[in-house]
């Protein structure tokens, strides 16, 4: 009795969104009456309402001891492995959840998300191309396909797959980020800005898209415009040791040397070693 009260406590706890006070009586509840599904299921919830992921994996082992064909205490346990880093044990169960239900999109969304994660590309593509058989205009699968193909080098295709994408959707300033890289990656700088303009109108706060414009930038000699780019990146928190050895060499190029071998000084201190040639020759009287 003590052990049904807690737990129907704990019920009304959650329902009002008390989620702490909701597991210390399911815990309690267990305690007392010992581990049973609805508890668990019960208990996981609340642990993943306060984002106890590595709780909730806990307790989703134990409810796939006893209910081995849970389709969401697979998928569940793998998007929370995903999320704590666990990427191949993310691929295992969204692997289980497809083994018992083939027709999940999600599992193969995320199963492909964790396979390019642990840069099983090709893998990944096949995952991605199943939902896109499924579905023509699933926007989301064309782009992640899109950016396993970057990383296998397949960029004519990657790019055709960003541009499907922002055909479908023309929202998302992600697409036109990773299209604007992929075009930088092949040297075609100038075709890569209209894409980071795109990209910072969607979402002004978005550091890396000012950083690669200025890479490009740089990369057609516009050292100006670059300054102001990186710049406006390390406003947004962006403080790499590459930002600022890439602002260094635009400030050189422009013979402002105090500022760029402040940078490269900077840069080299992070752990930037191609700054040192550059302080040797343009910074002795700046130490």
């Amino acid at each position: 009795n003590f052990a049904k009260a807690y737990y129907n406590r704990g019920i009304l706890k959650a329902s009002l969104s008390d989620f702490d006070g909701a597991l210390a009586d399911y815990n309690k509840a267990i305690t007392l009456a010992g581990e049973n599904l609805e508890a668990l299921i019960n208990r996981v919830e609340a642990k993943t309402s306060i984002n106890d992921y590595a709780g909730a994996i806990k307790d989703y082992d134990k409810i796939l001891a006893l209910d081995p064909s849970n389709i969401k205490a697979f998928y569940n346990r793998g998007r929370f492995k995903y999320l704590l880093g666990d990427y191949d044990g993310a691929v295992n169960d969204l692997t289980s959840v497809i083994k018992l239900d083939n027709k999940n999109n999600d599992a193969y969304y995320q199963r492909g998300v964790a396979l390019a994660r642990t840069n099983r590309h090709n893998e990944a593509v096949k995952d991605f191309e199943v939902l896109i058989s499924r579905n023509s205009r699933n926007d989301s699968a064309i782009y992640r396909r899109g950016i396993s193909k970057m990383h296998l080098q397949k960029f004519a295709e990657a790019i055709a797959d960003y541009t499907r994408a922002i055909s479908i959707n023309n929202k998302r300033y992600d697409y036109y980020y990773a299209r604007g890289v992929t075009k930088g990656i092949i040297g075609k700088y100038q075709e890569s800005l209209p894409d980071f303009d795109k990209c910072i109108s969607l979402n002004p706060n978005y550091a890396n898209a000012y950083y690669s414009r200025a890479v490009s930038f740089g990369k057609m000699v516009k050292h100006s415009e670059a300054i102001l780019d990186y710049t406006k990146a390390i406003e947004l928190g962006m403080k790499s040791k590459e930002i600022f050895y890439q602002r260094g060499i635009s400030y050189i190029a422009l013979n402002y040397f105090e500022k760029g071998c402040a940078d490269m000084k900077r840069a080299y201190q992070m752990g930037m070693q191609e700054a040192k040639e550059h302080i040797e020759m343009y910074c002795q009287k700046f130490k």
